[in-house]
């Protein structure tokens, strides 16, 4: 029979370490009017997704401040997303492209259609937009 008295029994409990929720809120906003190209509208409250009555484009800018996360907190990141609340009563929906801006430097007054600040040409992600969703999630976790 063999000695049972060096026989160690464990039973633990394996509990998930916590989930930090990081929220952030962009610096700076703006939107540029190709129908209107000298026009800022730095001091405006909201950002126009869908083109005019006569057909021309909008494009919104948003700005963060850089983060400094460390390489452990960055290969933790479980997601990264961009949620745009809309209002309004548009009928239709909106393809949204989202591209990264290859300036941050930009200041909400001055931006126009003219100096609207450069951006890769290739969407970071696209989605249509229903106004009857009223928020409308983007994924970012690749770009973090």
């Amino acid at each position: 029979m063999a000695d049972v008295s060096n026989l160690i029994f464990a039973q633990a409990k394996m509990v998930e370490p916590p989930v930090t929720k990081l929220k952030f809120e962009p610096i700076k906003d703006t939107m540029a009017s190709e129908g209107e190209p000298l026009l800022d509208y730095g001091d405006y409250s909201a950002m126009q997704l869908s083109p005019s009555s006569d057909g021309k484009k909008f494009t919104s800018f948003l700005g963060f401040d850089k983060i400094s996360l460390t390489p452990t907190q960055l290969q933790n990141i479980k997601y990264a997303r961009l949620i745009l609340t809309t209002s309004g009563s548009h009928p239709n929906a909106n393809m949204v492209n989202l591209y990264e801006s290859l300036d941050n430097s930009w200041v909400e007054r001055s931006v126009n259609w003219k100096t609207k600040p450069a951006y890769k040409q290739t969407a970071m992600n696209t989605l249509f937009v229903y106004p009857e969703d009223k928020k409308t999630v983007f994924d970012l976790t690749d770009y973090v």
